[in-house]
């Protein structure tokens, strides 16, 4: 822990990820949108925040009685990443065509934190002495990775990048890597490349990457905001450490 943070100290609600009674789906509403983006729960629903976007209103088919889909929100989404340029060349034509965050003004990026908080100036002063004692550090995304329905690709060495997660974890310890709507345990650092239904689509995405190399470095953790269906930049936290 740095520079006295205390744990929880700035423990808020959440804009982002919202879930009904079911477990079954985790959801959120761009502002001023008329669409939903579903998070699956169950195995092999293949469901997710990179491509699954469905009008708001609309059952769910894997329930009788729907899921959160059908309940009306108006929330905008936050999250803590690490953009990566050096990937452009690489993935965003990928990106752009089988990434619904690409879709939306969305760069090539590794996720510190999704879902965060709506940041007030208590929060920006946290982040930016928590990243602030962090130093700067190089790293290479190999790849290509599968993972359900995605293809991603993962930085080497992973563990800077957990470590960020994790710090920040610490300090709103109410919060989980994705609302905690996959089945998987710790933090896992990736940046995606393509989502899809279609196996053969994943397929032709793996094989075109196949053997690919970037050489990134991160410098900074930006606070990001999605509203009104396109990414925005709220804040920039710099690795200084």
């Amino acid at each position: 822990m740095e520079r006295g943070i205390t744990p929880g100290l700035f423990s808020r609600k959440k804009r982002s990820l919202l879930y009904d009674d079911s477990q079954h789906c985790a959801t959120f509403c761009l502002s001023g949108s008329s669409y939903a983006v579903r998070v699956g729960q169950i195995d092999g629903d293949g469901s997710g925040i990179s491509g699954q976007k469905r009008p708001a209103g609309e059952l769910c088919q894997e329930l009788d009685g729907g899921c959160a889909l059908r309940k009306p929100y108006d929330y905008e989404l936050t999250a803590l990443v690490i953009l990566v340029p050096e990937a452009v060349a690489a993935v965003e034509r990928f990106r752009q065509e089988y990434d619904w965050s690409a879709q939306r003004g969305l760069g090539p990026h590794i996720t510190v934190l999704l879902p965060f908080v709506e940041a007030g100036p208590s929060d920006v002063k946290l982040l930016k002495d928590l990243f602030g004692a962090c130093a700067p550090f190089a790293f290479q995304l190999l790849g290509p990775e599968r993972f359900d329905r995605y293809v991603y690709l993962e930085p080497h060495p992973r563990e800077p990048f957990i470590e960020l997660t994790n710090r920040v974890l610490c300090a709103y310890p109410d919060l989980q890597p994705y609302d905690g709507q996959f089945a998987y345990e710790g933090v896992i650092p990736h940046l995606t490349v393509a989502y899809h239904e279609d196996e053969s689509v994943l397929d032709r995405v793996y094989c075109e990457l196949a053997g690919s190399r970037v050489e990134a470095v991160a410098s900074s953790v930006l606070l990001m905001e999605c509203r009104e269906e396109c990414w925005h930049r709220v804040c920039e936290f710099r690795l200084a450490g």
